[in-house]
């Protein structure tokens, strides 16, 4: 089987100015997964320009070598004008991070349908561990509360999204109770998908192409030091490549970073 090429139409910068790391961390962990299954990832960077986005995928799609898999986000409102210009090309599109709306969706179709390459959308459910964060933090107010009657004094227990470095290490601190981690690793999971897909195993089975996944995690304590180290201290990124259906020969998806975040796991 030939090896899987795949190009990642990043919307960030590629060197970071002031905008935070969201988009190169999404691209290392990509870049790490990537690596492990022997499939070969190329970034192309946008800079923050949904325009220059959207001629990085009129020019793929005209490529008369193209890869296997073109992974596209919806910066911007950007991907429906994406998705039309890659149709004409051979390579499966994969859609991550930002959803099409509902308007979008309206006028452009779903998954594997009128658009035919357009294989899946993968995102992280934001809900999920948004409720995680507030079922952690009712237990901590309900704590702090306590404590505040018996000193007669209140306590702020704050708890925020978006675990960039800086945001870890203020919980790693303490001046955060606690922060919901993850977002970085969507392009990781998209590459678990593509992988599979490519080797026979169609992550669309067996809930279908639009996939919502459930792996955001709250950080507090001693797993925020455990996650900064495996995000971001380790010259190697998290393996991913145990959470591949092929490999595992499983039924469905278990995204779990508890796994990573358990110091007994190999993380990299």
């Amino acid at each position: 089987m030939n090896t899987p090429r795949v190009v990642f139409l990043n919307p960030g910068e590629e060197v970071e100015r002031g905008t935070g790391q969201h988009w190169q961390l999404v691209s290392r962990f990509m870049a790490a997964t990537a690596a492990r299954f022997g499939m070969q990832l190329e970034v192309l960077y946008a800079e923050r320009d949904h325009l220059l986005m959207l001629r990085q995928a009129e020019t793929v799609a005209a490529r008369n070598d193209p890869p296997d898999y073109v992974v596209i986000v919806n910066e911007k409102m950007a991907a429906q004008q994406m998705l039309h210009a890659l149709a004409c090309s051979p390579a499966k599109v994969l859609l991550i991070h930002n959803d099409l709306t509902d308007a979008q969706r309206a006028e452009t179709g779903n998954e594997r349908g009128a658009i035919a390459n357009w294989i899946g959308t993968i995102t992280a459910d934001a809900f999920q561990g948004s409720f995680r964060l507030m079922d952690y933090l009712c237990s901590q107010m309900t704590l702090g509360a306590l404590a505040a009657v018996r000193e007669r004094r209140a306590n702020v227990v704050v708890g925020g999204l978006g675990a960039l470095p800086e945001a870890v290490a203020t919980v790693m601190r303490g001046d955060l109770a606690a922060i919901v981690a993850g977002g970085q690793f969507i392009g990781a999971c998209a590459m678990v998908a593509l992988y599979d897909y490519h080797h026979g195993v169609d992550f669309a089975q067996p809930d279908g192409p639009r996939m919502k996944l459930d792996y955001l995690t709250v950080l507090y304590g001693d797993n925020a030091s455990r996650y900064y180290k495996i995000a971001f201290d380790q010259s190697a990124a998290p393996d991913f490549s145990g959470f591949s259906r092929y490999r595992r020969r499983a039924a469905r998806y278990d995204f779990n970073l508890q796994v990573l975040l358990d110091p007994a796991s190999k993380a990299a």
